[in-house]
């Protein structure tokens, strides 16, 4: 195809005048200039390069000030059908849990759990202990953790709930929750972490939160087992989503709190007068 040719193509399609101001001098300025714009035009875009494995620590410990809500966005089914008739965990005596709020200060931890029968429950976490107040409401409880009570009772203010079980082991590679790149995480759930589901204090039994008779593990060994799951962010290691007892939670980090935590006064006391009792007990067992 002759240069000459590609001219009457180019001044048929264009016309004269305005639209065609090259002439015939001109015409080796218009050949060079589409040569030049074949050679600097845009590269295709390069793959991206694969994203290795993360590194320790897997994830990011809790922020000094933080407000964090953990919202259930799934239901959790079991890997069998033996724990309720459409394969879900036994619904809680109290309502299916909705979300649970936390707002942090140091080592002050406001926690606020949220159910379906609009029921709430809050709880205090201060000194490696957790308060509340009795269902009636009358009196304070103080307890230390233990795997009975809900995960979210957790006073360890260092690490994240719900992704205490994530090591490199369990890592399966880069994928993506809602738009976000993130880190997967997945273990099948054994006898280590069974879903405890105790039955509430009835008024009058007493004090504390503790159940008053044996727990019902819906996950009990050969009964039922469920997936657990992970996705924690590439670029800050905060967690983005997770599996637990109630099914697949989002993490939905808030403005962090802009001064410190106040307990109210009746558990600041309450506080104080359990770390004098157990002084007084060290002192008289460091006696006998």
């Amino acid at each position: 195809m002759s240069k000459s040719f590609l001219t009457q193509k180019l001044k048929r399609l264009f016309g004269s005048g305005l639209f065609w101001p090259f002439s015939k001098d001109r015409r080796t300025c218009f050949w060079a200039g589409i040569i030049l714009t074949s050679l600097i035009a845009p590269l295709p875009a390069q793959n991206e390069l694969p994203i290795p494995p993360p590194e320790s620590p897997l994830v990011a410990p809790m922020p000094e000030m933080m407000v964090l809500e953990v919202r259930v966005e799934e239901k959790e089914k079991s890997a069998s059908s033996s724990s309720s008739p459409d394969g879900t965990i036994p619904a809680h005596p109290l309502g299916e849990l909705r979300s649970v709020v936390m707002v942090k200060t140091g080592d002050i931890r406001l926690v606020k759990s949220i159910r379906s029968n609009g029921m709430s429950r809050e709880i205090w976490i201060m000194g490696g202990m957790f308060y509340e107040k009795t269902y009636d409401g009358m009196q304070i409880s103080c307890h230390a953790y233990n795997p009975m009570y809900p995960w979210y009772f957790q006073t360890n203010n260092t690490s994240f709930c719900g992704t205490e079980w994530i090591t490199l082991d369990n890592y399966k590679g880069i994928s993506s929750y809602k738009g976000k790149k993130c880190y997967y995480f997945e273990k099948e759930a054994g006898p280590s972490y069974d879903v405890i589901i105790p039955r509430p204090r009835v008024v009058g039994e007493g004090r504390g939160t503790e159940p008053s008779t044996p727990p019902k593990a819906a996950n009990a060994p050969g009964s039922s087992k469920y997936l657990l799951k992970a996705w924690i962010d590439v670029d800050t290691k905060l967690p983005v989503a997770a599996t637990f007892p109630e099914g697949l939670c989002r993490y939905n980090f808030g403005a962090p709190p802009q001064s410190p935590l106040n307990p109210p006064s009746e558990y600041v006391e309450y506080s104080q007068r359990m770390k004098k009792e157990a002084e007084r007990r060290r002192r008289e067992a460091a006696v006998r």
